[in-house]
């Protein structure tokens, strides 16, 4: 599979090779993750129980370190939202 790739901080999005014919997946998943994340499948059988967008045909990984819960937690801080 060809691949290119963006890497944005700790997210890496992964564009396959557009010559699949409508069998096209990206995938977003984070970086320095505590396991790797399956991203060759179509249909997507990573462990960390993606949301598959089959409209856009976005996969989005889940972290496994847990770390969109550390980062929502901040944002409702941030907001005023949770006590300190």
């Amino acid at each position: 599979m060809v691949e290119r790739s963006i890497v944005d901080r700790d997210i890496r999005v992964r564009f396959p090779d557009l010559t699949l014919k409508g069998k096209i997946m990206i995938h977003v998943f984070p970086l320095n993750d505590s396991k790797k994340h399956s991203t060759n499948e179509f249909e997507c059988a990573c462990e960390c129980r993606p949301n598959v967008d089959w409209v856009t045909r976005i996969v989005t990984h889940n972290s496994f370190d847990g770390r969109e819960l550390i980062e929502e937690a901040n944002e409702l801080k941030n907001k005023g939202n949770l006590m300190n």
